[in-house]
């Protein structure tokens, strides 16, 4: 084994550290990073096709659908997967001490939350908007939609926590990958190894100083990442 292969175990070492937190049993990665940009793309695109699929039920075919529909649709749901993100984002830390059901359990009541308050202040302003007064606001039309929209509630959670259900596993088995990557290199440092090393190291020091100061920086590395 090459000291010089003690870059490639330190990136191995730097990429596991990121992961270290799933070592803990009631750490769950479930909703972490959940607003970084790739993440939130993918809940987009996938936010974005449930609405045109909910749109399109409602229509019942392709000639009936209504730009209008869609695009409320749309704007509903990012809403609402927006708001999720950020939310949990901020809660990551207190996230952190529950174990997985319970992380699920959370995220999906905060999402019904956001669901119904954003389907009663919607009405709110629609009727606001209508009338410019709130006189004759009445409960029926408070909660009008609000048993419809948390049944889409329902639909949006089960896609959202699938998705990132599936992420999770995937950061799993990269997480594993890695382990076994490091416990690999690790087996492969024998005191054979450290004995040769050392020696080329004494050879070098009167042939070229230099070159033998950068392999014991290389070796302590090395082992630096190894343990």
């Amino acid at each position: 084994m090459s000291i010089t292969n003690s870059r490639q175990l330190a990136e191995v070492q730097d990429a596991q550290s990121l992961t270290s937190s799933m070592a803990k049993p009631n750490i769950s990665y479930l909703f972490s990073k959940i607003v970084q940009w790739p993440h939130l793309l993918e809940l987009f695109v996938g936010g974005n096709l449930l609405a045109m699929l909910l749109a399109l039920a409602e229509a019942q075919s392709w000639s009936n659908l209504v730009f209008e529909h869609v695009l409320g649709y749309m704007l509903y749901i990012n809403w609402v997967l927006l708001s999720f993100a950020a939310l949990m984002q901020y809660g990551q830390k207190k996230l952190q001490n529950l174990g997985l059901g319970m992380t699920l359990l959370s995220g999906f009541f905060l999402l019904q939350i956001i669901v119904l308050v954003t389907t009663l202040s919607l009405n709110i302003l629609i009727f606001f908007g209508a009338n410019f007064s709130f006189n004759g606001l009445t409960s029926a039309i408070l909660w009008n939609d609000v048993a419809l929209h948390l049944g889409y509630g329902l639909l949006l959670g089960s896609f959202c926590f699938r998705y990132l259900y599936l992420r999770e596993q995937w950061f799993r088995q990269q997480n594993s990958e890695l382990n076994a990557r490091v416990q690999a290199m690790q087996a492969r440092i024998h005191p054979h190894f450290l004995f040769n090393s050392l020696n080329n190291v004494i050879c070098l020091i009167a042939i070229d100083p230099d070159k033998a100061e950068q392999m014991l920086l290389n070796l302590s590395r090395l082992f630096r990442a190894s343990f």
